[in-house]
């Protein structure tokens, strides 16, 4: 069960922040906050979970996204709000344990309510019956976490993703209702119960989830939408990373008193209620319902995302198909992200709007997180010897259908088209429809996807691709890139 106020520190700390109001309205001097507030937490946070900064980041981030849901960006007529949700996949004795124990304290003292839970199943999340009330005539409903969960938080989430339980999948299914943005239709979980009663929960928490990388991770990565709403924190330990940790301890042995720690969390936890209180006032309050509130973004700040966007997409080019195609799930989810992050780094330097420096910050910090994802994906797809038996056999087939074609063809303008610089090309459903009978007499459709794994567009760099697909008109052409050794 959630505690009002956390463990961390002694009497004084737990007396102060009972004490109301904590956190100012205004702040005359900024320098404490943004960079400052960034680094006192990472310090803070890496003490007890050492060389942890991408973990230690990314929860300092889940915190005023939750703390702030409020706050919102649109994409056309959609709003979208602000929380990020955290999955951490790391070995045992890397400090997962230790970083979980004062992240949580830090969402409860900010005053957030936060459950941390071993294992759940759906009737705990969404609600069930409690009892029929002999004298009402009606049953009691018990309402479940989902409803009034700033946090959910899981220590050893490995459980959450076995496809062989039936519970598991149905909180899978829940954790990922719930990270649709809570202004979205979508973000509703409906339960019917055997007495025909419907639970409806809208939930507006925040996800916290640690584990090693669980086997069937990849099963879920391929049949659900899940992981992609997560921020993805993969850390791989190793002996010398193990060693430098422990070096770190013993150089980290008593090094700082209780008293100290306990003045350090004390002043970041009241940095952030005084960005709560900010951001949170009274112009966005109403009878103690926040009100929603979009967040500006300056134009430079809008182009610099998208070509740090375009710079992710670049990155998975050079991926394995299988990967690549994964990745390209990612893209949209973690677009967003990436506003997210910009706009809580504006919150944490106290400005009212997006700069290119904010977005700057996200790409600094997320795109690591994004080339350990794709490295992490790509070792998973590496194919077995039967894909890659079917792959070089498409490339043989469709190579040497194309240059059938184009020996058969070659005046025949419908098929064969040469365009400004004399390079000859070939209509691509000719090709697709060449191919068919040699990949066993497959669907169109089957042909297309065989071949849409050896090719590339024109703006797309792939040196793996051996065509390349353009429109002519508003008919498509590929075009032979190399031949077969």
């Amino acid at each position: 069960m959630p505690r009002a106020i956390s463990n961390f520190g002694g009497e004084r700390i737990k007396t102060e922040l009972k004490a109301q109001p904590l956190g100012e309205k205004k702040v005359d001097d900024k320098s404490n906050y943004g960079t400052k507030l960034e680094e006192d937490f990472i310090n803070l946070f890496t003490q007890h979970s050492l060389e942890n900064e991408e973990y230690a980041r990314f929860t300092l981030h889940e915190i005023i996204g939750q703390m702030l849901r409020h706050v919102y960006f649109t994409v056309g007529h959609r709003q979208i709000d602000i929380r990020t949700h955290l999955l951490l996949l790391q070995p045992s004795g890397t400090g997962k344990g230790a970083g979980y124990g004062i992240a949580t304290d830090f969402m409860r003292d900010c005053g957030m309510l936060t459950y941390t839970l071993t294992e759940a199943t759906d009737a705990g999340l969404v609600g069930t019956i409690d009892r029929f009330d002999e004298v009402r005539k009606e049953y009691i409903y018990s309402e479940g976490m989902l409803a009034d969960a700033d946090h959910i938080c899981m220590e050893e989430a490995n459980w959450l993703f076995d496809q062989k339980a039936q519970h598991s999948k149905n909180v899978l299914l829940y954790v990922q209702i719930a990270c649709n943005s809570i202004f979205d239709s979508s973000c509703k979980i409906q339960r019917k119960l055997g007495h025909g009663e419907l639970i409806e929960v809208s939930p507006q928490c925040s996800f916290f989830l640690l584990t090693y990388k669980p086997d069937s991770l990849m099963e879920v990565l391929l049949k659900r939408g899940i992981i992609q709403r997560f921020i993805v924190v993969i850390k791989d330990v190793g002996l010398e990373e193990r060693v430098k940790v422990l070096n770190t301890m013993f150089n980290k042995l008593n090094y700082v008193s209780a008293e100290e720690k306990e003045v350090t969390y004390l002043s970041i936890v009241k940095r952030l209620l005084t960005i709560k209180n900010i951001y949170w006032n009274d112009k966005h309050d109403t009878v103690g319902k926040r009100k929603p509130y979009r967040f500006d973004i300056t134009d430079d700040a809008k182009e610099n995302m998208r070509r740090v966007t375009a710079e992710m997409v670049d990155l998975i080019q050079d991926a394995s198909p299988r990967a690549r195609q994964k990745l390209e799930e990612f893209i949209h989810r973690w677009s967003e992200i990436l506003i997210r992050i910009s706009i809580q780094h504006a919150i944490l330097r106290l400005s009212w709007q997006v700069e290119v420096e904010d977005v700057q910050y996200a790409k600094l910090h997320l795109l690591p997180v994004w080339r350990k994802l794709m490295a992490y994906l790509e070792i998973a797809f590496v194919p077995d010897a039967a894909e890659q038996s079917k792959l070089h056999r498409t490339i043989k087939v469709a190579v040497d259908m194309y240059k059938h074609i184009l020996s058969n063809e070659l005046g025949n303008r419908g098929v064969v088209v040469r365009d400004k610089s004399k390079q000859l090309w070939i209509r691509r459903k000719t090709l697709v429809d060449a191919i068919r009978p040699q990949l066993d007499d497959c669907s169109y459709n089957a042909a297309n996807s065989c071949l849409k794994e050896i090719e590339r567009t024109v703006s797309r760099k792939d040196p793996k691709a051996w065509f390349m697909k353009k429109k002519h008109g508003s008919v498509e052409y590929v075009q032979l890139l190399k031949n077969l050794a």
